[in-house]
């Protein structure tokens, strides 16, 4: 079988992916659910939010972006693996060949489909800022192997003016999270309760603290 359509096997990936909600909120359906908002009402950009290892970040920020890594010199695809994941396209390359598509969300599970009308499928899983693919041929009957991707360039960011919702469990904690590079939380605890839709506000005046540093509060707008 002919080298491209190796590579097609990689344009249709089905990827498994960490769940994500976006800005506009996330319910899981049928039924009364328990939201956080976070507003950043802040003069700062504020990235890698989290409240009780639910991770906040605009709505599948967590799979666009260019995701590279070696898929070895042996087996049935060799090369460097380059995919670039936008909005609603994608495009990738292995060595001098490329190809690229369309994908789709439905939960955690992701289908990208390759331009070519023999285009391959895959499983993937999106874990710990890892995509691992498990390459398929174009019926899905064997595998052509396992390659494990990795991105440098994901925007986990929310900027001024912007805001998320996740659906959360009732609890109380702070929120985690970084400004050009350091680590903070808010100084106080938030709590959400069940069946609540809450919200919480980052101003220039949030005190926060800074979480390898000082404990002495300071002013979000100051830093």
């Amino acid at each position: 079988m002919k080298k491209i359509y190796a590579l097609a096997a990689i344009f249709a990936l089905i990827f498994t992916a960490c769940s994500t909600d976006g800005g506009d909120g996330g319910g899981n359906g049928g039924g009364t659910t328990t939201t956080l908002r976070i507003r950043n009402q802040s003069s700062k950009t504020i990235s890698d939010v989290v409240w009780n290892n639910v991770s906040f970040f605009s709505e599948n920020a967590d799979i666009l972006g260019t995701w590279a890594g070696s898929a070895g010199n042996s087996g049935f695809i060799t090369g460097y693996i380059n995919l670039v994941v936008g909005k609603n396209t994608y495009t990738i390359s292995v060595g001098y060949e490329n190809d690229g598509g369309t994908w789709t969300r439905n939960g955690n599970n992701f289908n990208f489909q390759s331009n070519q009308a023999l285009g391959y499928k895959g499983t993937g899983i999106l874990s710990a800022g890892k995509l691992t693919l498990n390459i398929q041929d174009f019926m899905g009957s064997y595998s052509l192997g396992t390659y494990e991707l990795t991105s440098s360039n994901l925007d986990l960011s929310i900027n001024s003016g912007a805001n998320v919702t996740k659906t959360v469990g009732e609890d109380t904690g702070y929120i985690f999270f970084k400004v050009a590079g350091t680590a903070y939380r808010t100084n106080d605890l938030i709590v959400v309760a069940k069946n609540e839709n809450a919200d919480f506000n980052f101003t220039n005046s949030t005190l926060v603290v800074e979480t390898n540093g000082s404990s002495t509060p300071v002013m979000l707008g100051g830093l």
